[in-house]
């Protein structure tokens, strides 16, 4: 006859390690909330593949706050590039032309930039 030995021990499962979105919560709100309102250009793919991306379940902590400093310039890149606004070579090239703005004339810019009804 034939002994069978079954293994008792259970597989590990990633769901354990599994620590949610934390802040980067309010960094996707903050996307919907200015998509909705409409001063966004989404590109969903990236956004999600991004959200995989911090999501992934990893056993280290140490890893898991490494991903987080990793993240945080491709978030900005990626909000970055949601937005209308010019490309960082676009800015460089013109930085000599916004140097010579007089101080009166950004402040203008600026409370015309921005849409206070949404923030309030």
């Amino acid at each position: 006859m034939t002994q069978f030995t079954q293994n008792t021990a259970m597989p590990s499962s990633l769901w354990q390690y599994w620590r949610g979105l934390s802040g980067w919560n309010f960094y996707f709100l903050v996307k919907f909330g200015l998509l909705w309102a409409g001063y966004l250009n989404f590109h969903p793919l990236l956004n999600l593949v991004f959200a995989a991306f911090l999501l992934m379940p990893i056993p280290r902590y140490s890893l898991h706050r490494l991903r987080h400093w990793i993240a945080l310039p491709i978030g900005f890149a990626l909000f970055w590039h949601d937005t209308w606004l010019p490309g960082p070579e676009s800015i460089m090239s013109q930085g000599s032309q916004v140097a010579g703005f007089s101080t009166d004339y950004l402040i203008d810019l600026v409370t015309r930039f921005i849409n206070w009804q949404m923030i309030g």
